[in-house]
């Protein structure tokens, strides 16, 4: 069970990004993107409906625990739609495009996680942002 979050996470990327690079380049992003979130909400208010703890009557207790972080996370994830499918109509290949977001993405987090969670940084760490940062500059070189 450890590591099947993990598998979820890496299938689904794979998904992810094989969708996003399969948008017909004559569809609008944004109206792509609200049809992937009609589907999605769809799809996931029927899944939290249909499971036996839940049910439609637990639709009210929930409704009190929304706060700001469905909100902000929204913003989140339509950037990180657009900003991939924009990633691929720019001309990105998958095998470049990914890595070089998601290696920043991992520089950005563990400042983040020193700055505001008070997460410490080994010098393995360190290293491995060095080793990250050189691997940037060695992959954009064509």
């Amino acid at each position: 069970m450890y590591y099947l979050p993990i598998f979820i996470i890496v299938m689904s990327n794979v998904a992810y990004h094989l969708s996003a690079k399969s948008v017909p380049k004559e569809m609008d992003s944004l109206f792509f993107l609200s049809l992937l979130y009609l589907v999605a909400g769809c799809v996931s208010f029927a899944i939290f409906i249909l499971k036996p703890e839940s049910g439609l009557s637990n639709v009210h207790a929930q409704i009190r625990y929304i706060n700001w972080v469905p909100f902000l996370f929204a913003f989140g994830i339509i950037g990180l739609e657009l900003g991939n499918i924009l990633m691929y109509r720019v001309g990105w290949n998958m095998s470049v495009g990914s890595l070089v977001a998601n290696i920043l993405l991992g520089i950005a987090l563990i400042a983040i996680g020193y700055f505001l969670y008070k997460e410490s940084i080994s010098m393995k760490q360190m290293a491995g942002i060095a080793f990250c940062m050189i691997g940037l500059v060695l992959i954009n070189r064509s």
